[in-house]
């Protein structure tokens, strides 16, 4: 499999929550199964809110969340546990092919592909509903401070 970032997704920090940022210009994904020769497309749209990558605080010196190796997978990433719109394993590989895309390290790769298939079911678990409180809150926030397009 093959992923392709088609649209890399803009982003800006929220300034009032440390280490969250607000998609303000949609990303598009595709992700090519050459097995079927089919195509799996994701599009992250604007007002998607993210911390990026779910690193513990003390590991920021080597993987910090907004490392430009990996943003881009990371946006995607969250996306697709926030909304379920594919399996947790399909979304894990998804993040992956992401990153080779990217030309993340190959030590970076494996380290967060291998954290969020060993660790990553609680935020998939609780994914839509998280999600739905943080979105919602940026964008209120956003909207009484002017600041969001």
């Amino acid at each position: 499999m093959t992923a392709v970032i088609i649209q890399p997704v803009g982003l800006v920090p929220y300034p009032q929550r440390h280490n969250f940022w607000q998609v303000i210009q949609k990303g598009i994904f595709d992700w090519l199964h050459e097995e079927n020769d089919t195509r799996t497309r994701l599009v992250v749209e604007i007002g998607f809110g993210s911390d990026l990558t779910s690193t513990p605080w003390g590991s920021w010196n080597i993987l910090p969340p907004w490392d430009t190796d990996y943003v881009q997978p990371a946006i995607a990433h969250d996306f697709l546990y926030c909304t379920h719109l594919i399996p947790k394993e399909d979304a894990d590989a998804f993040f992956y092919e992401l990153m080779v895309a990217c030309g993340t390290p190959a030590w970076k790769r494996e380290l967060l592909y291998h954290s969020v298939v060993r660790y990553g079911h609680g935020s998939y678990d609780s994914g839509p509903t998280r999600q739905c409180f943080l979105v919602n809150e940026v964008l209120t926030t956003c909207a009484g401070a002017g600041v969001c397009i």
